[in-house]
């Protein structure tokens, strides 16, 4: 293919995406449009582009229409939002490789999305303190700059997002933090040495990435002032003092040049008489747009409702700030060891829609690795698609998100969905309870979820998703994400029931079925043991290598207890022992009421199932 043109910056984003490859055509690309304009007429090619990313959607169009050949066609795409990207979430163990990060870059240019944010509480190396990042995988300057600089190939702005209150326990527990440090996870509001370690944070960031926006963070800093703060200078009301950090922090942006953005959460906690974030019934101070610094963002972040009424309401609510307002939804990648993609449809669609009514222009999908990051980010990719269909699209069905991932990533929709392996048909289940990660890690002789899961037919659940693994397609280059995935639901197919036959068998005496159980239960830890494998290779691929020692310690937990069972049943049958004390113990509801489904609380609806972890 030959490109005529405005096509210098192009050139280099062009041939690291090698989609061109072994075609014909000439293509003539304009910049300036106001719209995204990919057509043909009479054999000559031609994209129409306003800012650089729309270029490489527009190519990838282009491109699937040529393999397919069309002819006379004209596509037209307008953006709904004025930035629409991601963020990573590389502080929870997994730290993405370079290359990683360049793969997903690629993938998001052909999608259209236009902003990533590197979530790193203290994932990057600064010179003054070398216990920051210490043996967690912390990028280096160097690393970051090569980052960035890839990303503006493809005219993707990455944005710095740090941690200037909370959230900060892996480096607060080390020496250097005595003195500023609150709690275990909070910084102590009001200390020089606060602050010098603030700057210095920012001050890395400014030599680090190349645009005006930094996420200064501040979220969920529940017990900010009642730690050692407390301590030193008694109750003070917790609004002023956010306000009074807040302040400090902000002299330190402007120093540097950002232009700073924050969770919201916290002005709605404080708010609350309950401390929750979704309090419809919140009061903030009558002089809050006093409390917030003018050039400050607010980041309005919401992973969980479905009712387009709460999320307008949380929107208008953030607007009576008289700031701007940044949405951030969720791909749910954190709640266990695969993606959860019915809730991310059902949330992403209805939050997108309310930011589209309500001229909220900023919006970005997190993918947080909550627990360890046991969930490769990779899998998300669908997720992320989305988002770059809803920026162009106000409705977008099943048909045209399969359409446009095959276009833009070369992969099946129905591949990813697959991995959704905790979307049971049934309204007392709950979406954010994990189910999958409780059977993985409960233990088979100390099972205190075994009551609950008896609720479900969880055999018949997961035969029915390794069928579906049967009808995937290859995926090329990702099919070592779906055989992990596929061996995952392998062992949960083994195990699910197996806490449950054991104690029956115990409880009943029957001696024979307890027998027959032993090599179910090496079966079972021989499965793990593959799995275990399988997901180093998958880390040590896409990751750096630190954070993988937890779940090696997991993982090998899992193992180690099931061959224990065994050795313990074998004790008990060959009369070592005169009974197995763990199955002595009787079995509760995992919840205190003696009832299989209960509710508490106004977000949290507990069931006998699980819990949805806000």
């Amino acid at each position: 293919m030959k490109f005529s043109g405005n096509v210098a910056e192009l050139e280099y984003g062009i041939n690291q995406l090698g989609i061109c490859e072994g075609l014909l055509g000439d293509v003539t690309v304009t910049s300036g449009s106001e719209k995204l304009v990919v057509s043909e007429e009479n054999g000559q090619y031609e994209i129409k582009y306003g800012e650089k990313v729309e270029f490489f959607r527009g190519l990838a169009i282009l491109v699937d229409k040529i393999k397919k050949g069309e002819k006379g066609f004209c596509v037209v795409q307008e953006k709904k939002f004025d930035s629409c990207g991601v963020m990573l979430d590389v502080s929870r163990n997994a730290v993405l490789k370079v290359d990683t990060v360049k793969y997903i870059v690629q993938n998001l240019a052909k999608m259209g999305l236009n902003t990533v944010m590197l979530y790193t509480e203290d994932t990057f190396k600064m010179d003054k303190y070398p216990h920051f990042g210490y043996m967690r995988g912390a990028y280096t300057k160097e690393e970051i700059k090569e980052i960035v600089a890839y990303g503006e190939e493809f005219g993707i702005e990455f944005i710095p997002c740090i941690q200037t209150l909370a959230h900060l326990e892996k480096t607060l527990r080390w020496h250097y933090a005595n003195g500023m440090r609150d709690t275990a996870d909070i910084l102590l509001i009001g200390e020089e040495k606060t602050y010098e370690f603030i700057e210095e944070m920012i001050k890395t960031a400014r030599e680090c990435y190349n645009t005006n926006k930094i996420h200064i963070g501040m979220d969920e800093a529940h017990y900010v002032g009642r730690g050692e703060y407390l301590t030193k200078h008694g109750y003070r009301d917790r609004f002023q003092l956010l306000s009074e950090h807040l302040e400090r922090v902000i002299e330190i942006t402007d120093k540097y040049n950002f232009k700073p953005m924050m969770w919201s959460d916290m002005f709605f906690r404080l708010g609350s008489t309950t401390g929750e974030y979704y309090d419809m019934d919140a009061k903030m101070p009558e002089n809050i747009s006093d409390m917030i610094p003018k050039e400050l963002s607010v980041v309005y972040w919401d992973y969980y409702n479905i009712d387009e009424k709460i999320c307008e309401h949380m929107i208008k609510a953030h607007q009576d700030m008289q700031r701007n307002v940044i949405f951030a939804g969720g791909i749910w990648t954190w709640n266990g060891l695969s993606p959860h993609y019915e809730k991310t449809f059902q949330t992403t669609k209805v939050a997108l829609s309310a930011c589209r009514k309500n001229n909220v222009k900023d919006v970005w999908a997190t993918m947080w690795g909550d627990d360890g990051a046991e969930t490769s980010v990779l899998t998300a990719l669908l997720g992320m698609q989305l988002y770059g269909e809803f920026n162009y699209f106000e409705d977008v069905s099943d048909e045209h998100l399969a359409e446009m991932f095959k276009i833009c990533t070369g992969y099946d929709k129905e591949a990813f969905e697959v991995f959704d392996i905790d979307a049971f048909d049934r309204p007392d289940v709950l979406y954010e309870a994990m189910i999958s990660k409780q059977v993985f890690y409960k233990d088979v002789l100390c099972g205190m979820l075994e009551k609950n899961h008896s609720l479900l037919d969880l055999k018949a659940h997961y035969s029915k998703i390794l069928n579906k693994f049967d009808n995937v397609k290859s995926q090329g280059d990702l099919d070592y994400l779906i055989e992990y995935q596929k061996q995952f639901v392998t062992v949960l197919y083994k195990k699910c029931n197996l806490g449950h036959d054991i104690l029956d068998a115990y409880q009943k005496g029957d001696k024979d079925k307890l027998a027959a159980i032993i090599p179910e239960l090496n079966d079972t830890s021989d499965a793990v043991a593959k799995l275990h494998e399988m997901a180093a290779d998958i880390w040590y691929k896409n990751n750096k290598a630190f954070g993988f020692e937890q779940f090696d310690v997991r993982l090998s937990g899992v193992e180690t207890r099931i061959k224990r069972a065994a050795a313990r049943i074998e004790d008990y049958l060959a009369g070592k022992i005169d009974k197995i004390e763990e199955l002595e113990e009787p079995r509760l509801w995992h919840w205190e009421k003696e009832t299989p489904f209960a509710n508490e609380g106004p977000y949290a609806k507990i069931t006998g199932i699980g819990i949805a972890h806000i």
